[in-house]
């Protein structure tokens, strides 16, 4: 039986915000696979890769489309994250309408994507699935609202596993392009501790979440090894053959982007680890070259380029 074959007979998912890591997910699902965006040009880049496209524009009063009732009973992945405008009236609006959209599918089993912003700035603390919230700026209270809302949602109508994310990188979404132009800014110094997770490892550990043995509850996903901004960036540039980049202030950072340089944790994933899950890229030393490698071979460099 071919692979294709395989793939029709396993369980279906939906993958809600099908963009960066739900096209990650989808790729790795062993069953059918329904994807949704606005864009009708990403629409066709998912039917392309195999994955059926649902053109969905989640609160914007346009109706939406009902799905085969073989995706009844199965799962979904929710990767739809707070709207960040400073001004809008409902950040939550168009999760909230995608999660009553996946509930009249008969959805039965939902892993929402959601960010370590929730727990705040630790000051360089670990933080696991059980330390409690704690956001300190609106980035972070916009998780911690979008997490209650789904689990409020879902109550009584849905199994759900949250899992909090670190920063996410992969082909195409690294430092590499703003060393290169020489447009990254270290800020205070880059002594602050971050963990991040590949793209990749982000769909394995879905698709433990969604096994019938797992009850639920709130997960983290991350790679193993806690580190300090600056020696990512070293080895990165050491790679590249780019130089270091000048420090800057916190103060210097536009206000919306300064939840990055300071959330300041260390996060751990052991109670994901138990499960057996296992970051295939442990650090960013194996994960950037990985990367890396993937863009030049999808994008080769021009004749005299590096």
């Amino acid at each position: 039986m071919g692979d294709a074959a395989v793939r029709e007979q396993g369980r279906p998912v939906v993958v809600c915000g099908c963009g960066y890591s739900g096209r990650a997910i989808a790729e790795h699902w062993p069953g059918p696979v329904w994807g949704t965006t606005r864009s009708e040009e990403r629409a066709a880049d998912l039917e392309s890769a195999g994955i059926r496209a649902v053109q969905a524009a989640f609160a914007a009063g346009e109706p939406l489309p009902t799905l085969p009732e073989s995706v009844a009973g199965g799962a979904a992945v929710l990767t739809m994250g707070p709207d960040r405008s400073p001004d809008v009236r409902d950040p939550h609006a168009a999760l909230a309408e995608a999660l009553d959209w996946l509930i009249r599918q008969g959805i039965t089993d939902v892993v929402y994507l959601s960010s370590t912003s929730v727990y705040g700035r630790s000051r360089g603390g670990e933080v696991t699935a059980a330390t409690p919230v704690n956001p300190e700026d609106e980035m972070g209270l916009r998780r911690v609202e979008a997490e209650t809302l789904v689990r409020d949602r879902l109550q009584g109508r849905s199994r759900l596993s949250t899992l909090r994310l670190p920063g996410i990188y992969g082909p195409g979404r690294t430092i590499r392009q703003r060393l290169e132009a020489g447009r990254y800014r270290l800020v205070e110094g880059g002594t602050m501790f971050s963990n991040r997770i590949f793209v990749d490892d982000i769909a394995t550990a879905v698709l433990r979440l969604l096994d019938e043995d797992v009850r639920g509850g709130i997960w983290i996903a991350c790679d193993d090894e806690p580190f300090q901004v600056r020696d990512m960036v070293r080895f990165a540039c050491d790679h590249l053959g780019c130089p270091m980049p000048p420090e800057v202030p916190l103060s210097s950072v536009p206000e919306r982007i300064r939840p990055f340089w300071q959330g300041n944790r260390r996060c751990n994933a052991d109670r994901l680890k138990a499960l057996g899950w296992a970051p295939r890229w442990p650090s960013y030393r194996e994960g950037l070259p990985e990367a890396w490698r993937r863009e030049d071979e999808e994008q080769p460099p021009a004749e005299g380029e590096r």
